[in-house]
């Protein structure tokens, strides 16, 4: 840890360009209610209070990248030496911008309750084209490009009332490149330099004794690795202040807080200003049995994932990433992306966690670290039960390896030894949802694609952790799919009702969840068999 006197005990934002002190019991609040009640920032709307309806998104500027977040489900203290925009921020000299501007004149809004977060988000996706120069999705000859771009990003913002046409003219209205800078205006230089000089500094805040704890509550927000460890050891020692809650995105904690399912512990240990490659980077490097792995840093977000992933030159050659690039794409909504880690994901434990079945097919292994040294830890060994797992009170989950297929020239090519990667999410809607079940299979085919030599099967919401299936993985070991009946299928049904055992819950009863994961069977094969078939016919 940094001595006492380099330490901060406030929070340093910029909103709007506006510089802001903030200490005491107010960094724990949630940023959109510190936005409403403390600076009367009252655009952002609360609506659902669980991230859901796009409501309350505020932009972070953030170097050369502009995000946006859901303010609802967002402690204050994530956002220590960041600039945040609020709806407010975006008038220059009084007139609205070019966005603000299309909705007006596209009617792109009603009762206008969700249209701040519209605003927002539209504003942070102009800035974002701006700023790359990447403007060939709103060109008028390619209008489905363009409108299939500004429903992805909008797909954390709900509208009630208005109806969606009007608010997608208004994006496709925007001459990007006829426009000045939309967030010019509040760039400013001594603005970042003064961030940056705070950012060299840990965040240690204390506040004062509070009920039913009889210690005071500690937020710490280290600079190092090495200190967030020592802090955690020194919490969950025996006699330590424990317990210490890990926060890195706070996306599904937010809305624990938000519906009081979970109460503030006397110990937060925030990762937000932490820049340790370790814990920061995306790469593909080589594994210690000489092949290739990807390799995710504890605190890289999703979007960050996605993005890099998107760079690399692998991404046309390596089936795996391909897939999983597409499947990222509808994991929640931009606004949680930015914020949601893989870690985090794993850490929850949760048996309906997005990612876990992906990196149980692929025998991901887990990088846990602590003061006591490191340990390598395979992810299929990960889990106890309902949201148990070997993580240690004082460990992190510093990095996670997916092993990676080799390389193949295009994907446009038969792939090299006849494996096939397909993850799927079912949930009641395609955007931001939880899901009800997810399946994943990593499957090896023969040569002309006819039998089954291998595949590995990852469910989730099927049982108390997401699951591999053995059974179902040996049973369907040498087995020829194309051409199966009934009689087949009915097989297969009985051994996955002996493999796993659903529950019946809000989201779905436990014999739709098994049909649904018979279905997807159904339908894996029937995709494989289009491949084969379509390449044949080439």
């Amino acid at each position: 840890m940094q001595k006492e006197e380099q330490r901060r005990n406030y929070l340093l934002l910029y909103i709007n360009g506006v510089r802001i002190e903030v200490r005491g019991e107010a960094v724990m609040r949630p940023l959109s209610d510190f936005l409403r009640e403390e600076l009367r920032l009252t655009g952002t709307k609360i609506v659902c209070a669980e991230g859901d309806c796009g409501a309350c998104t505020v932009m972070v500027i953030a170097g050369d990248k502009i995000r946006i977040v859901n303010s609802c489900i967002a402690p204050l203290y994530l956002f220590d030496c960041q600039h945040l925009v609020t709806v407010e921020g975006l008038t220059v000299n009084g007139e609205l911008n070019p966005v603000q501007q299309a909705l007006v004149t596209h009617h792109g809004t009603q009762c206008g309750f969700c249209t701040p977060g519209f605003v927002v988000a539209l504003t942070a996706l102009v800035a974002n084209r701006q700023r790359a120069r990447t403007i060939n999705e709103f060109q008028p000859q390619q209008e489905l490009v363009q409108q299939e771009l500004v429903q992805q990003e909008l797909g954390g913002n709900l509208c009630r009332c208005t109806g969606y046409q009007g608010i997608i003219d208004a994006a496709k209205s925007i001459d990007i490149e006829s426009i000045p800078f939309v967030l010019a205006h509040l760039l400013h230089p001594e603005i970042e330099r003064d961030l940056q000089l705070h950012r060299t500094t840990e965040l240690l805040i204390e506040q004062e004794q509070h009920q039913q704890q009889d210690q005071q509550r500690r937020l710490f927000a280290p600079t190092t690795l090495a200190a967030a460890l020592a802090f955690l050891a020194d919490s969950s020692s025996e006699g330590g202040a424990g317990p210490c809650l890990v926060v890195a995105g706070a996306s599904d904690l937010g809305v624990q807080f938000n519906k009081r399912k979970r109460t503030l512990p006397s110990r937060i240990l925030s990762l937000s200003a932490i820049s340790d490659p370790k814990l920061c980077t995306v790469a593909i490097t080589v594994a210690e049995g000489g092949g290739r792995q990807l390799v995710i840093g504890g605190k890289v977000t999703l979007a960050q994932w996605r993005d890099a992933m998107q760079e690399m030159p692998e991404l046309q050659q390596i089936p795996e990433l391909f897939e999983i690039n597409n499947f990222l794409q509808y994991f929640a909504s931009p606004q949680i992306r930015t914020v949601a880690t893989l870690a985090g994901n794993i850490a929850n434990a949760s048996p309906i966690g997005d990612t876990l079945p992906l990196l149980l097919v692929t025998d991901s292994r887990l990088e846990l670290q602590s003061v006591r040294g490191s340990r390598i830890v395979a992810l299929k060994e990960y889990f106890l039960g309902y949201r148990q797992s070997v993580l240690a009170k004082d460990e992190l989950i510093t990095r996670i390896f997916i092993p990676l297929l080799p390389l193949r020239p295009s994907l446009a090519l038969p792939q090299q030894l006849g494996w096939r990667l397909r993850l799927y999410k079912i949930s009641r809607r395609k955007n931001l949802d939880i899901s009800t079940v997810s399946v994943a299979f990593m499957a090896h085919f023969s040569d002309d694609w006819s039998t089954i030599l291998e595949i590995r099967v990852g469910l989730g919401g099927v049982a108390a952790t997401p699951v591999r299936v053995p059974l179902v993985e040996d049973f369907l070991r040498n087995k020829c799919y194309g051409e199966w009946g009934e009689k087949e299928w009915e097989e297969l049904g009985k051994v996955l009702q002996k493999a796993i055992t659903p529950i019946s819950d809000l989201r779905a009863d436990a014999a739709y969840r098994m049909q649904i994961v018979l279905n997807h069977f159904k339908k894996f094969f029937l995709e494989c068999n289009l491949e084969c078939n379509r390449r044949d016919n080439e």
